[in-house]
């Protein structure tokens, strides 16, 4: 997962699920955490549970 993150079309997929206007969180962490993915740190696992709650929260309806 985290070498799939590092570029490709699973790193812009991550990029344009959690960084649309529409997704909750905050944007200034969520390029800290994709920008340090890039970089070698492993943020990996916290990303794909964003982006799976994202994808949950966007199915369902949900808003927070």
């Amino acid at each position: 997962l985290a070498e799939w993150l590092k570029t490709g079309s699973y790193q812009k997929l991550f990029y344009d699920i959690l960084l649309d206007d529409n997704c909750p969180f905050d944007k200034k962490t969520i390029r800290s955490l994709l920008h340090g993915q890039t970089k070698g740190r492993n943020n990996s696992e916290r990303l794909f549970l964003l982006v799976l709650f994202e994808l949950w929260r966007l199915k369902h309806a949900v808003s927070i």
